[in-house]
């Protein structure tokens, strides 16, 4: 399979210069499950067609996560330019359309410098918001979050609309992001 990619792009890079019939190719994205063999064809692929790589797993995003993740090793980074991994604090967060708005301004360098973006990963909510975007919603309100979390250190807990919890002693077994989407006002 790598052969068969690596045939691909090669020929594609080969045809010479875009014509209006044939737009020059922005990126590649290989996007696939944990262990199938990505890391090994971006790096063949990014030594080949002088790329570089852009991770698109929300997981790799988070420094200390080691486990659950199939990280390049500091070693494979060492080949070739590795871009948005370990950029988040592990108590940190990070939302699909944050990582959409960095995804494109690291290809916007990358392809600046007339290398080849290669978006690597296995995260299809971030590789949706990264090429197409997401709804067009309001953007997150630390205002709402904060009266939430008021609401859930409160003693008093009127059932949701579903009946989710009937009490605090419930909801505190659950976590505060379900306890939050439960308590949103009817």
């Amino acid at each position: 399979m790598e052969r068969k990619v690596a045939q691909t792009v090669e020929r594609t890079i080969d045809q010479g210069p875009p014509d209006a019939a044939r737009p020059e190719p922005l990126l590649v994205v290989l996007l696939g499950p944990t262990a199938s063999g990505k890391t090994a064809l971006s790096l063949a692929a990014a030594e080949r067609f002088r790329g570089e790589i852009v991770n698109c797993d929300s997981v790799a995003m988070y420094r200390e996560f080691e486990i659950g993740t199939a990280k390049p090793t500091i070693r494979e980074r060492g080949h070739t330019p590795h871009h948005l991994f370990d950029v988040v604090d592990a108590t940190g967060y990070i939302t699909a359309g944050e990582y959409a708005r960095q995804a494109r301004q690291v290809v916007r360098e990358i392809s600046s410098r007339k290398r080849l973006p290669i978006v690597v990963g296995g995260t299809g909510l971030y590789l949706r918001a990264f090429l197409d975007g997401l709804f067009p919603g309001p953007k997150r309100s630390e205002q709402l979050r904060e009266r939430l979390r008021e609401r859930i250190s409160s003693a008093v807990w009127k059932p949701s609309m579903s009946g989710i919890f009937t009490s605090s002693k419930m909801a505190a077994k659950s976590s505060s992001s379900r306890w939050r989407r439960a308590s949103v006002p009817e």
